[in-house]
Parts: C-alpha cells; sequence; structure tokens
C-alpha cells in the first residue's frame, strides 16, 4: 500500500494543490502529522481548504500535542469540520505519558476516535503496541467499537469508502464534588 503522513507547513494547501504527496492507498484520505511543538490555531480553516480540494483529512496522534491536551474541544471542532482523527494505540494504555493517555480516553468517551494505529516506522524502533489495546478497547467499550476502530474504518480507507462516523460529544469538564453538591 502507498501512502505517507504530510507533515504540516505554512504551505499544506499548495502542495495539495502540486499534488507532490501521496494518499493512503491513492484514496481521497489524507494523513496529516503537524510539528510537536504547535497545533495551527487555523486547524479548521485548514480542514476546509483541503475538504474543498476533495481530500478528507486524517489528523494523526492528536492527544500529542499540548493544545490538545488543553482544550480537547478542539478536536471536536475538526470533526465537525469534516476531519478524522487517529490516535497511536500506545497513547491510550499510557506508554506515552499520562496527558496523553487522558486526552484519548476523554476523545474516546466522547466519540471523537476514528483510527487506533501503532505509529511504528519500523519493527524495531517504535515497535507496534496494537494487541494489548485492542483487547483494552474490548474490555472498557466493547467489540463493536474496537473493530470500528482497527478494522473497518481502516479498511474502508484502503478501499477508499466513506466512513460513517458516531456523532462527537463536546467534552465538559466534571464540577467537582463541591460544585455538584452546591449547584443552583
Amino acid at each position: 500500500l502507498i501512502g505517507n503522513e504530510l507533515y504540516y507547513s505554512e504551505d499544506i494547501i499548495e502542495i495539495i494543490e502540486q499534488k507532490k504527496f501521496y494518499t493512503l492507498n491513492n484514496s481521497k484520505y489524507l494523513l496529516i502529522e503537524f510539528p510537536p511543538i504547535r497545533f495551527p490555531k487555523n486547524i479548521v480553516d485548514i480542514i476546509y481548504e483541503i475538504k474543498i480540494r476533495g481530500y478528507v483529512p486524517i489528523l494523526a496522534h492528536v492527544e500529542r500535542y499540548k493544545e490538545v491536551q488543553e482544550n480537547v474541544n478542539i478536536i471536536y471542532d475538526c470533526i465537525k469540520e469534516g476531519a478524522l482523527i487517529q490516535v497511536n494505540s500506545s497513547s491510550i494504555i499510557g506508554k506515552n505519558g499520562k496527558e496523553a493517555e487522558r486526552v484519548s480516553e476523554i476523545l474516546l468517551n466522547n466519540n471523537m476516535i476514528h483510527f487506533i494505529a501503532t505509529d511504528a516506522h519500523s519493527s524495531t524502533r517504535r515497535r507496534p503496541i496494537i494487541r494489548e489495546t485492542y483487547d483494552y478497547i474490548v474490555r472498557k467499550y466493547g467489540e463493536q467499537k474496537a473493530e470500528m476502530l482497527f478494522i473497518q474504518n481502516p479498511y474502508k480507507v484502503i478501499e477508499d469508502k466513506e466512513i460513517s462516523i458516531e456523532s462527537p460529544r463536546k467534552y465538559e469538564k466534571s464540577k467537582g464534588f463541591f460544585k455538584k453538591l452546591f449547584k443552583k
């Protein structure tokens, strides 16, 4: 299968227009990775620009970005604009730190993940961790959810088919015990 992550830069729309990238299996699906230190403030506008050019952006490992960790509803807005979301399997089971694990859990609980993948770049460096995460998803969310995230949605990308998504929910921080107790 052909395809690669398109690394975000200010000229991403130009790169897309000049077709200097590979989509996933020559489909309409485009995997986008962002710089580790900066998730673009105008991400919703970028998604719109990509969509009107006929592509569906899949945002890679969003749980790792500081901006997302501080405000997960950025991802809600991205999904509403037409993006799909991929999270690393290792983040879900805590192998990429507590913040990535916390954000992954929030995204899962609010229907804001469409793919779980490995981010493995070889069999030795960043080794794939899939089985443990798959089993965890089955235990916590059920086999149907696990099948959708690990198997069905990825196959739809390979076959260039539409992915129907569960309606995302905006994340609302739970109020503390005393705020709930004394709310008016």
